[in-house]
């Protein structure tokens, strides 16, 4: 064999290995997103509380699991691991939203969590106009799906998906943008194009995403309704905050008018519409998810199911007069709190938290190192499956968290599913009460069982994602 013949061979072998090893990097990524649940759920038993990574659409993801690497992620400053390049991986904003995001949304913060903090404090205020929206939308699904049996027909995702928007835009936005159909019907729209958009634009090569962004989302009508509402409602606030002498000024009633209230007086229209609405985008896609799970639980567990209702009976969501006690009683309702607590165990809807990308390279305190660039990621679905926390892992027993003085609003390692805590969710309170409530309203009005309990979610990356196809067979309480 010729010199020449020798290098168009090793060439040929070369681009034959490199290319083997970019296919079996491509069935690895797409494995990942069919069955990283089970992928990571099974490295965490086989090696605990080791590092492991995979990869993924675009990336590479490290994950962890030890009490040294909790602490570690929590220590880090932003400029070694930072949470924001890591929101951005995820949420693409510059398809999503339409731009990107201007600054490290951890230097803009302070406003949002004050803002949420403040509307937290007034739950107790928003709970009746809650119970409305949930009879509006139960008691026109009732009405309007086909009967089988005695019984309704009822696309519990959809429901769940509208009541809960509406629920957050009442807290978030105000009565009239709550009420206003326009506003529910392309804000939903938007939402979801934003999940298959964020999702399908980290599949392809850059220089495909724009057109797949095309592609869903058309010429963005729904987008530019939400943020174009957002912006009148900014101006109008900001309006009030120039005509009313400060003594006078009304305590923010809503999200939105708090974080004008509360941020800098730089900041820009278009600052404060991505705080806004990227709170709003991301409650909105996530409360209905473990609400969702929250009722999968309740009606195919049902050997707790009477016990639940004889405690949540009780609690007074009709009796207007008596709406600001909901939020005590729900408090004081520890077998709900227990059942809801072992929902998520078990469910865990997100595999993952603490999500980072490294910025710099980093190294953990046992020596792992990340390169810069890459995605860092808390497995805590290992540690709701370890048995040494939890014997019989696999086992729906809410019995672990009665007597033990533990809540849906617990943080730290034992229960991470906030976020470490130098940069825990502040709207956690509120994505409890939304997700008992509505388990509660369900169980005083209506009876309720799956026409079929097979495939009731399924997985996605780290995700369980309930099927929108799922139905729930209801029909009014007979009460004595």
């Amino acid at each position: 064999m010729t010199s020449t013949s020798t290098t168009v061979a090793c060439a040929l072998l070369a681009i034959f290995l490199l290319s083997f090893q970019n296919v079996w990097r491509v069935v690895q990524t797409w494995r990942f997103l069919l069955q990283g649940r089970v992928m990571m759920l099974k490295h965490a038993q086989d090696n605990p509380h080791k590092a492991f990574s995979l990869s993924v659409p675009g990336n590479r993801l490290h994950i962890l699991s030890s009490n040294e690497h909790w602490h570690d992620i929590n220590n880090a400053h932003t400029s070694q691991l930072s949470p924001n390049a890591a929101s951005r991986e995820m949420f693409q904003p510059k398809y999503t939203f339409g731009f990107d995001w201007s600054a490290p949304r951890e230097h803009v913060s302070l406003a949002t969590v004050r803002s949420i903090r403040n509307m937290t404090l007034q739950i107790p205020l928003f709970q009746g106009r809650f119970v409305e929206i949930l009879d509006q939308e139960f008691q026109q699904a009732m009405a309007t799906n086909p009967q089988e049996e005695g019984w309704t027909r009822v696309a519990l995702w959809t429901v769940l998906q509208r009541a809960i928007t509406r629920i957050n835009t009442l807290l978030l936005f105000g009565e009239d943008t709550a009420h206003n159909d326009e506003f529910i019907l392309r804000g939903l729209n938007f939402v979801n194009q934003t999940t298959l958009i964020l999702e399908s634009v980290r599949l392809v090569p850059f220089f495909l995403a724009p057109v797949v962004e095309k592609l869903i989302k058309g010429r963005g009508h729904d987008r530019q309704f939400v943020f174009r509402t957002l912006k009148d409602l900014i101006a109008e606030r900001e309006a009030y905050r120039k005509t009313m002498p400060e003594s006078s000024r009304t305590k923010p009633r809503t999200f939105l008018e708090g974080v004008v209230d509360y941020s800098q007086d730089d900041r820009t229209t278009q600052q404060h519409v991505d705080s806004i609405n990227s709170t709003w985008v991301i409650s909105t896609l996530a409360i209905p998810v473990v609400v969702c799970q929250l009722l999968q639980d309740l009606y195919t567990h049902t050997e707790h199911f009477e016990a639940l209702r004889k405690e949540c009976d009780v609690i007074p969501l009709h009796e207007s007069s008596r709406s600001q006690e909901i939020s005590d009683y729900l408090g004081k309702s520890p077998l709900l709190e227990a059942f809801a607590m072992e929902s998520w165990r078990r469910n865990c809807f997100q595999s993952n938290t603490a999500h980072r990308m490294a910025m710099k390279p980093f190294q953990f305190s046992d020596g792992y190192k990340v390169p810069a660039g890459e995605m860092i990621e808390f497995h805590q679905r290992g540690i709701m499956n370890d048995e040494a926390r939890y014997p019989e892992p696999e086992k729906f027993d809410p019995s672990r968290f009665l007597g033990k003085n533990r809540s849906l609003v617990d943080t730290g390692i034992e229960w991470p599913f906030w976020g470490v805590p130098r940069y825990i969710c502040p709207g956690r309170w509120h994505v409890a009460n939304v997700e008992k409530l509505v388990a509660v309203y369900l169980m005083q009005n209506f009876e309720g069982k799956f026409k079929s309990t097979k495939s009731l979610n399924f997985d996605w990356r780290d995700s369980l994602v309930p099927n929108p196809k799922m139905v729930l067979l209801m029909k009014p309480r007979l009460k004595a």
